[in-house]
């Protein structure tokens, strides 16, 4: 699909240029003039045309009664986001700077007060697309914590919309400074609304109902109906101060803790059956802090997972005081956590970094350790996807360590872009740039069998450069 609001704006003026001097290019002189003008701007010719931007338009009516209605219309894609509004007929227009308006990332949005928004397609090969948009209502309210003498409101938190008879998802609102909401306008029906946010201390309740377990799962409320041209009312929540948990994430191998991590903590039934997942980033104390929990017996586990666009973020999902969950957890051997209905609980979890490489990187010549050389591990992440996942310094003597290597298909790995030295790709084979060296297909796959399996020995012996030549050379 072409963008018309791409073509470089010195082109659109040239053609402007050429076509005004053609018609003038009469008699002997003039022809030569233009033929001079003409050569000079034929390069502008050479470039692709543009494409023809396309002229959509539609009716924007009442489903019910066929009346015109004064209403805001948006269409975009990635390229452009353009908007309009309808004349007193109800019909607008757009000059689509697209020349494929059919496609299906192009999208049109219809909306008008009072009435339920509409999204739409152009119909295949036509350039008409009309709304017809049906009338709905508002539900608003108010949401407090419970058991506060001056009724403490919940600011900024989620409160959700679910059809009640499939406990579809239908909107989301947000309360204001005084713990009051209203939704945006939604068909007329019978609704679930909840207060649902995963990330305040309190516990998930819809209206007319009893918290909600761990799972989030719908399953008591009071119906609230959603008529035409109305706004429902006076739906109240007393939200309950939930279980809190603190979860302190260990480096098992490296030591230290596992600050500024991207971590998951996951919750299981006795069964095994996954019934929560929730995360953030840990502090720079290792600690992810959950809370607004049911209370109750479960295993958990925790991990960070990798990230194809950062090194060294992975460790895998490992259940406390218990194994790895590669990929089945082994609930058998681990330990199950009592959590109090509203206390506090405190868990070390210990991890490991994924797989790790160890080895040494010394000068060709001397043999002497050299510091300071960037190492990095480099695998398929995802099918034909190549990604970093570790990197690392040498020490004072030489040594490495690479950790966080998920490594289920094996790793390459490689010295990385070291000014005055020579890079390799194991097993010391020299090589030019980072893609070269650990995907250039010359270097030898390490394969790794168990999950905490470390790796020793995979080492390089670096020639030096001195000024652009090997040191080699001259000894």
């Amino acid at each position: 699909m072409k963008d018309c609001t791409s073509l470089p704006p010195h082109t659109s003026l040239m053609r402007a240029a050429i076509s005004r001097a053609v018609p003038a290019c009469r008699g002997p002189r003039a022809r030569r003039l233009c033929a001079t003008v003409l050569a000079l701007l034929s390069p502008c010719l050479l470039a692709p045309l543009p494409c023809q931007a396309v002229v959509v338009g539609g009716r924007i009516t009442d489903a019910a009664s066929g009346a015109p209605l004064l209403a805001a219309v948006f269409a975009g894609d990635a390229a452009f986001d353009l908007s309009t509004a309808t004349d007193s007929d109800g019909r607008y227009r757009f000059d689509l700077p697209t020349d494929d308006p059919w496609n299906d990332h192009v999208y049109f949005r219809a909306q008008a007060s009072g009435y339920v928004v509409a999204n739409g397609q152009l119909p295949q090969d036509s350039t008409t697309l009309d709304f017809a948009l049906q009338r709905g209502g508002t539900i608003s309210g108010s949401v407090f914590v419970a058991g506060t003498p001056t009724k403490q409101p919940m600011v900024d938190t989620f409160v959700q919309v679910f059809d009640a008879s499939t406990l579809h998802y239908v909107t989301t609102t947000f309360t204001d400074a005084k713990g009051h909401f209203e939704t945006d306008t939604i068909a007329p029906g019978q609704y679930a609304v909840c207060d649902m946010d995963f990330f305040d201390h309190y516990r998930n309740v819809c209206y007319g109902g009893e918290p909600l377990p761990v799972t989030g799962t719908i399953s008591e409320f009071a119906p609230v109906t959603v008529a035409a041209g109305h706004v429902t009312d006076g739906i109240g929540f007393l939200v309950q101060p939930g279980a809190k948990i603190t979860a302190i994430l260990h480096d098992a191998y490296l030591g230290g803790l596992v600050a500024g991590a991207e971590a998951q903590v996951r919750i299981y039934s006795d069964a095994g059956a996954l019934v929560g997942d929730m995360g953030g980033f840990t502090s720079s104390d290792g600690a992810l802090v959950l809370d607004g929990l049911p209370g109750g017996d479960y295993y958990l586990s925790t991990g960070a997972f990798p990230d194809p666009y950062a090194t060294n973020t992975y460790y895998p999902e490992t259940l406390y005081q218990g194994g790895e969950c590669t990929p089945v957890c082994p609930f058998g051997g681990s330990t199950r956590v009592h959590l109090p209905d509203q206390g506090t609980l405190q868990l070390d979890f210990d991890l490991f970094p994924g797989r790790v490489v160890r080895g040494r990187v010394t000068d060709a010549a001397s043999g002497a350790g050299v510091p300071g050389i960037t190492v990095q591990a480099g695998e398929f992440c995802y099918p034909n996807v190549h990604c970093i996942s570790a990197t690392a310094t040498t020490d004072a003597d030489g040594n490495y360590v690479l950790a966080h290597i998920v490594g289920d298909n094996g790793v390459y790995v490689a010295t990385h872009q070291n000014p005055g030295w020579h890079d390799e790709v194991w097993p010391h084979i020299p090589c030019g740039t980072a893609a070269d060296c650990l995907f250039g297909g010359s270097g030898g796959l390490i394969p790794f069998g168990a999950p905490h399996q470390v790796v020793g020995g995979i080492d390089f012996a670096l020639e030096q450069f001195m000024d652009g030549i090997f040191r080699a050379n001259f000894e």
